[in-house]
């Protein structure tokens, strides 16, 4: 399974990004701040949980405060696999492993 994660979620500490970059298979570079951590899930009211693996980039805020907090101000966006057996550059750009 691969998913971005929708609706809010705690923003990942900036302490677990590092620097990821990649060329393609058309020799385009791609570079990425990433961190890639495991998170828990509720999966109902009762407390259980479904543990999956997040891959979070840090990107330009394009959607919500580029106006009022300026042109620098980033985000993070969520990536959810249940692979754990795929480097992180195939998580992100999925073209990578053909």
């Amino acid at each position: 399974m691969l998913t971005w994660r929708k609706g809010s979620a705690e923003d990942v500490d900036e302490g677990e990004f590092a620097d990821l970059a990649y060329v393609d298979e058309m020799g385009r570079g791609h570079t990425w701040l990433v961190a890639d951590i495991t998170v828990a899930l509720p999966t109902n009211d009762a407390g259980d949980v479904f543990t999956m693996r997040q891959v979070s980039l840090t990107v330009p805020d394009t959607k919500t405060s580029r106006d009022t907090d300026g042109q620098d101000t980033t985000r993070q966006i969520h990536i959810l696999s249940t692979r754990t057996d795929l480097p992180v550059k195939q998580v992100i750009y999925p073209m990578g492993s053909r």
